[in-house]
């Protein structure tokens, strides 16, 4: 596979995983407002509901915030995918 068909399938991939997304968020909000069990023919939803815990940085003292000892340096790589802005020119031989 040529790289630019790479780039290619991956704004496709994106695409259709922001669409699938949204869809699974409009599907879970169904459930959330509907009974607590749904059977269907080889699945079954169940809405179930749990406490946890949260850290909440309000509530750390400025001193602790604006403390450099307290952060760390983290160097990652991503893969950043954007529209161009024009189709490429083709030369004319």
């Amino acid at each position: 596979m040529e790289l630019w068909q790479a780039v290619e399938e991956l704004a496709f991939i994106e695409e259709e995983m922001t669409r699938l997304r949204m869809r699974e968020t409009e599907l879970r909000g169904t459930f959330l407002r509907g009974p607590q069990r749904v059977e269907g023919v080889n699945h079954i939803v169940e809405v179930q509901e749990y406490r946890c815990n949260v850290f909440d940085r309000s509530r750390l003292p400025e001193e602790v915030l604006t403390n450099p000892a307290h952060y760390r340096v983290v160097h990652r790589r991503e893969v950043v995918l954007s529209p161009r802005q024009a189709p490429p020119q083709r030369a004319i031989a």
